[in-house]
C-alpha cells in the first residue's frame, strides 16, 4: 500500500505565508506599475497642451517659447520609461507573432521564455550602465544647457528607475512562459505514457 504524502502543519504555514508574500509583491508591482502609467499619461497630457500653447504663441502672437521643445524632449522619455512597464505587463507591445502564431503551445512558450530570458539580459545591461552614468553625472554635477539648465542626472535617473520595472516584469513573464513550458512538456509526456501498450 502507498503512503499518502501529507503536508505537516509547519509546511502549510510556510507555503501560506511564500503565498501572501508574493500576492503583496504582485499587487505592490501592479500598483506601482500602474502609477507610472498614470504619471505618464498626466505627462503626455500636460506636454500636449505646452505643445498646443507653444504652437498658438508663436504664429499668432510672435512670442515663441524657446522652452518648450526642449521639456517635450524630456517629457517624452520619462513617459517611455514611466509607461513601459505597465504596457509590458498588458502585453501590448509591438510583436511580430506571425512564427508565434504558427508553432504549438509547447514551442511558443519556449520561444516567449527565451525572449524573456534575452530581455532580461538586455534590461541588466541598461540598469547597469543607466546606473553608473546617472550616479557619474550627479557627482560631477554635469548640467544639460540648452534654454533651460537642468542637472543631466535627473533626466537620466528614469533610465534605470524604469529598466528595473521592466527586469521585474520580465522576471514575471520568464517564470510564467516556463511554467507553461514545462506543463505542456509534461502534459505531452504523460499523453506518449498513456499511448504506449
Amino acid at each position: 500500500m502507498r503512503r499518502q504524502n501529507k503536508i505537516e502543519p509547519a509546511q502549510q504555514k510556510k507555503a501560506s505565508l511564500l503565498h501572501r508574500c508574493l500576492h503583496g509583491y504582485n499587487t505592490l508591482f501592479d500598483l506601482i506599475a500602474a502609477l507610472g502609467a498614470i504619471l505618464a499619461g498626466t505627462i503626455l497630457i500636460l506636454m500636449t497642451l505646452m505643445v498646443c500653447y507653444s504652437v498658438i504663441m508663436r504664429y499668432f502672437f510672435k512670442m515663441p517659447l524657446g522652452w518648450s521643445n526642449e521639456i517635450a524632449e524630456y517629457a517624452l522619455l520619462y513617459i517611455t520609461f514611466l509607461g513601459a512597464t505597465w504596457l509590458l505587463k498588458r502585453d501590448g507591445h509591438v510583436r511580430v507573432d506571425l512564427l508565434l502564431n504558427n508553432v504549438s503551445e509547447a514551442w511558443r512558450a519556449l520561444l516567449n521564455t527565451w525572449t524573456s530570458l534575452l530581455a532580461i539580459g538586455i534590461c541588466l545591461l541598461i540598469t547597469y550602465h543607466g546606473t553608473l552614468s546617472t550616479i557619474e553625472h550627479y557627482q560631477r554635477g554635469i548640467p544639460v544647457i540648452q534654454s533651460l539648465v537642468i542637472a543631466k542626472h535627473l533626466l537620466l535617473l528614469i533610465i534605470p528607475v524604469g529598466t528595473v520595472m521592466l527586469l521585474l516584469q520580465f522576471i514575471n513573464d520568464f517564470v510564467f512562459y516556463a511554467t507553461q513550458f514545462i506543463l505542456q512538456l509534461k502534459q505531452k509526456l504523460s499523453i506518449k505514457q498513456e499511448a504506449k501498450p
